[in-house]
């Protein structure tokens, strides 16, 4: 695959958008990231009408004023007897248009039928499985079956290609970051860390697309990521928690001081592992132009993903490490950045 020469970085794709204050529960941290540069002509794919016409085949129909920004990798796991679907990528319906997604993939081995059209809630798929979409030249209904058992394995899950199964199993703790992790105002995306390591680094056009995606980012992508991390770490601790230092505590007073300097230093070390990321230059290969809006796949050593940028804005991103890095673990300091 060729990609052209190297033309964006970090710092484009969050060109605009300052850190909030982050949000840290057990291994994940979240920083919020705000911007007041918002883009309202698009919305979720929450209120198109979405069913399959062939395995493989997901159609979409948006009957709303405005373009659907389809985000990438969103998953259709329904409560019929029909077989669940993902998309391969980030698309856009126009307003009043429909269009069929012909290199879906299947993410439910072993249930036969087609999704009835209707208006169904989306996931997003676990950091594994997008990439493992993001590095098959495949397109074939069935490429993700194997992704998923392989997935599946890693959590203490036996059995065939349905991603279903391991939601099922997980129900309770996936709930949980969807309660323990809010979006705020004026947030348009987030960086995401797990045991003090981005996974992710998520961007919206507005704060109406990003509180559409929020959950199904936080839930199925990387609260999937973080139920995995935490199977298959060598010592059974990905926390990144700064301990609480005890010495001289005497009254609630000083235990407060002493959380309040813990939480400190969890934040400065995930500034600093973030500020690591920014000057990075991201290799793109422009898929599809709609509307004006170019479509990318990008990559580096450390992220991969997708974005639409119109002229040098990018309005959506949806990045996380690549399978080479979480290998290799080596992080190489960047140029500073303040965020």
């Amino acid at each position: 695959m060729i990609f052209r020469k190297p033309e964006l970085t970090m710092a484009t794709i969050l060109t605009g958008c300052e850190a909030g204050r982050m949000q840290s529960v057990g291994t994940m941290q979240v920083i919020p990231l705000l911007s007041e540069l918002t883009d309202h002509r698009f919305v979720s794919p929450l209120g198109a009408e979405v069913g399959t016409s062939g395995y493989g085949v997901v159609v979409l129909r948006n009957a709303t004023s405005r373009s659907v920004l389809v985000p990438a990798h969103a998953a259709y796991v329904v409560e019929q007897a029909a077989q669940d679907h993902a998309l391969a990528k980030v698309d856009i319906v126009p307003a009043r248009h429909e269009v069929k997604f012909r290199d879906a993939m299947c993410v439910q081995q072993t249930q036969g039928g087609l999704i009835r059209a209707g208006s169904h809630r989306f996931a997003i798929l676990p950091v594994a499985l997008r990439r493992a979409v993001h590095a098959s030249t495949s397109k074939d209904y069935s490429r993700l079956w194997k992704p998923i058992r392989d997935f599946k394995a890693e959590c203490g899950l036996t059995g065939a290609g349905n991603l279903t199964d391991f939601f099922r199993a997980f129900r309770r703790q996936l709930d949980e970051f969807v309660a323990e992790f809010e979006t705020v105002p004026g947030q348009v995306g987030a960086i995401v860390l797990i045991g003090g390591r981005v996974v992710g680094v998520e961007r919206a056009p507005s704060h109406e697309y990003w509180r559409d995606v929020w959950e199904p980012l936080i839930r199925e992508c990387y609260g999937s990521h973080a139920i995995r991390e935490a199977a298959v770490a060598d010592d059974g601790d990905v926390s990144f928690r700064a301990p609480i230092r005890r010495e001289g505590l005497t009254d609630l007073d000083d235990l407060e001081a002493a959380l309040m300097v813990a939480e400190a230093e969890e934040n400065e070390r995930a500034r600093a592992t973030v500020r690591e990321l920014i000057g990075l230059p991201f290799a793109a290969r422009r898929e599809s132009v709609c509307e004006e809006v170019g479509l990318y796949r990008v990559e580096n050593d450390r992220l991969q993903g997708q974005i639409a940028r119109e002229g040098e804005r990018v309005l959506y991103a949806s990045l996380v490490t690549s399978a080479k890095w979480e290998r290799d673990r080596a992080w190489t300091a960047a140029e500073p950045f303040e965020i």
